[in-house]
């Protein structure tokens, strides 16, 4: 594209999408002109495009991040990252936050894409309170506040029956969607043994009951 100025100021300044030559003409007071051309090449600027494994995550767990569509790149915050210069990279955020990719090009032109990452906290579980039984018997034992569980006992239901012979702490860990643990609750069983029942003699009488 050809472009001749007349604007009639000595610093003009342009700006355009495409590549074009700019023709200056300059004319003295006597009316002798001359004139000089310039090319400007518009560099096209690059597409940085940010590619994330997962954008919800359990606290810690990893994300990968990939970088594309320039020819050098760094992501912000660069704290965050063990090379903020790499095309790939991993982290292990414990927070939601907002991670962007800049990147540039050959001719240093940059562009930038972002992405927003959501941790996802473990639930909370609501146990059965502690109880007491007595010796034998079997005891009902729930939970609820997650999506999946799973017991001391190896069960992995929201319900479990219990028939221990001594006191004993039992525990669940309670599960998100996306398999992210919360604390492990506990509620303890407490047993009871029964009486034993026994005869003692009276001297009167013969034999009195007696519970021990």
């Amino acid at each position: 594209m050809l472009i001749i100025l007349y604007f009639n100021i000595p610093n003009p300044i342009f700006s355009g999408n495409t590549s074009t030559t700019y023709v200056l003409e300059v004319v003295n007071s006597e009316g002798c002109s001359a004139t000089d051309t310039m090319n400007v090449v518009v560099n096209p600027l690059p597409q940085a495009l940010i590619n994330v494994s997962r954008t919800e995550i359990c606290a810690d767990d990893p994300i990968l991040f990939e970088a594309d569509g320039a020819d050098t790149y760094r992501w912000i915050p660069e704290f965050e990252f063990p090379n903020p210069s790499a095309q790939t990279t991993t982290i292990n955020p414990r927070t939601s936050a907002l991670y962007v990719l800049e990147g540039m090009s050959t001719e240093g032109c940059a562009s930038r894409d972002s992405v927003f990452v959501i941790i996802q906290n473990g639930p909370n579980a609501n146990i059965s309170p502690d109880t007491s039984i007595c010796a034998g018997d079997t005891v009902w034992l729930g939970v609820s506040g997650g999506v999946s569980y799973y017991w001391s006992t190896d069960e992995e239901i929201d319900t479990i029956q219990v028939a221990p012979d001594i006191t004993t702490d039992y525990w669940v860990i309670p599960f998100s969607n996306l398999g992210c643990p919360g604390d492990t609750a506990y509620s303890n069983v407490r047993v009871v043994p029964y009486p034993i029942a026994m005869f003692s003699p009276d001297s009167d009488s013969g034999f009195t009951p007696k519970a021990i």
